[in-house]
């Protein structure tokens, strides 16, 4: 299924922000939308497969005292100021012996025009920053519509070295 066109079928524009609400409520497992975690689930083994780590998410997701946060539009007030569309903490433990074990940033172009070649670097490092005491794995994904726009490339490709 390809969301895009999904989404874009209707009357209404389609633009980052409802695109980051919509796919934000789908992948929180505590949301009233039936799927519990089976769409973060599907979405993380996705991710994990194309970044050549099929086991990447494996041990947070089959841990028995799992829990899952779902930011839409985090604000990060780091090296630079950045905005995340989507993050998602995985976190495992208890109360207070719970923890962050793996962070995934999600940034969604509805348009190859809205490529910033450093978004994606600056991103990581913003949240690279505010959780160095911390450290835990970061995943960043770049949703784009189909195709190959060079301005996309660019940006993702930019996060080489982080």
């Amino acid at each position: 299924m390809n969301i895009f066109y999904a989404l874009s079928e209707g009357r209404g524009r389609l633009t980052e922000t409802n695109l980051s609400a919509f796919a934000a409520f789908l992948l929180a497992p505590n949301k009233p939308h039936g799927f519990s975690s089976a769409f973060l689930q599907a979405f993380l083994t996705e991710v994990a497969k194309c970044s050549g780590g099929p086991e990447r998410f494996s041990a947070a997701m089959s841990h028995p005292l799992l829990n899952v946060e779902v930011g839409l539009e985090k604000k990060y007030d780091k090296l630079v100021s950045r905005i995340v569309n989507i993050e998602i903490q995985l976190m495992t433990g208890d109360g207070d012996s719970q923890q962050t074990v793996h962070h995934i940033v999600i940034e969604n172009k509805v348009k190859a025009g809205a490529a910033q070649t450093q978004q994606l670097a600056e991103q990581f490092a913003c949240i690279s920053e505010a959780n160095r005491n911390l450290p835990t794995p970061i995943t960043v994904v770049l949703l784009t519509p189909p195709g190959e726009a060079a301005a996309l490339r660019a940006e993702f490709d930019a996060l080489t070295g982080c």
